[in-house]
C-alpha cells in the first residue's frame, strides 16, 4: 500500500508541475509579437457573408468601414456587397504569421484574416478593460500580439484566444448601422454570429 501511495503522490506532483509549466507557455504565446507573415493577399480572395446567399447583389458581407483603403484602426462591420476590395479578405489558412516571445526567443505560428485592400492589416480584437464586448477593427500585423490577431475557424464561427483577462471571444454582429442596407457593428462577444466563407474565384461556399 505504501508503494502504491508513493506512486499516486509522484503522479500528482508530476501533474501539478506540468500544469504550472503550461500556464506560462500559454501566456508567452498570447503575448508573442508578430515578426513576419507569409502569403499573398489578393491572389485568392474570400468574402465572409452573413447567409449562404449566392446572389452577390443580395449578400451582406464582412466589411472594412472606410471610404478608401483600410488602415491601422479601421473598424470592421457588415455591409451590403459593393464590389470594393475592402470587402474581400485572405481567408483563414491563406496568410500565416510567425510571432516571437522575445524573453525566451520562442516562436509561434498561426492564421489571420488580412485585408485584400491592404495586406499589412488584419482583423484584430481591440481590448479594453472597460469594454466587455471589444471592438473588431483592423490592426497592423507586424508588432501586434499573437492572441489579438490569430483567428481560429470552427465551422461558421471565428474566434480569438484569451489574453489580458479576456477569455476566448467570437465575431458577433450587434446593433444595426443606420442607412447601411443591412450593415451591423461588429464586436468580440461570447455568442458567435455565423459567417460563411465565400471563395470568390470559384464562386462557392467553403
Amino acid at each position: 500500500m505504501k508503494k502504491l501511495s508513493k506512486r499516486f503522490l509522484t503522479l500528482a506532483v508530476a501533474c501539478v508541475m506540468a500544469m504550472a509549466m503550461a500556464v506560462p507557455a500559454f501566456a508567452d504565446q498570447a503575448n508573442a509579437d508578430i515578426v513576419y507573415y507569409t502569403g499573398v493577399p489578393g491572389t485568392h480572395p474570400y468574402r465572409y457573408t452573413t447567409t449562404k446567399e449566392t446572389n452577390i447583389n443580395k449578400q451582406i458581407v464582412l466589411n472594412a468601414y472606410c471610404e478608401s483603403a483600410p488602415v491601422d484602426g479601421t473598424p470592421v462591420t457588415t455591409w451590403k456587397y459593393t464590389g470594393s476590395d475592402s470587402q474581400q479578405w485572405a481567408g483563414v489558412g491563406n496568410v500565416a504569421i510567425t510571432a516571437c516571445y522575445k524573453p525566451t526567443n520562442q516562436y509561434y505560428s498561426g492564421n489571420v484574416i488580412s485585408s485584400d485592400a491592404n495586406p499589412d492589416v488584419a482583423i484584430n480584437i481591440y481590448r479594453s478593460s472597460t469594454n466587455s464586448m471589444p471592438e473588431v477593427n483592423l490592426k497592423n500585423l507586424i508588432g501586434n500580439k499573437f492572441a489579438d490577431v490569430v483567428i481560429t475557424r470552427n465551422g461558421t464561427s471565428y474566434s480569438v484566444g484569451p489574453r489580458a483577462g479576456i477569455g476566448t471571444r467570437y465575431l458577433q454582429r450587434t446593433s444595426s448601422i443606420s442607412n447601411s442596407g443591412g450593415g451591423q457593428y461588429m464586436r468580440w462577444g461570447t455568442t458567435p454570429s455565423p459567417f460563411y466563407a465565400y471563395d470568390v474565384p470559384y464562386n462557392v461556399f467553403t
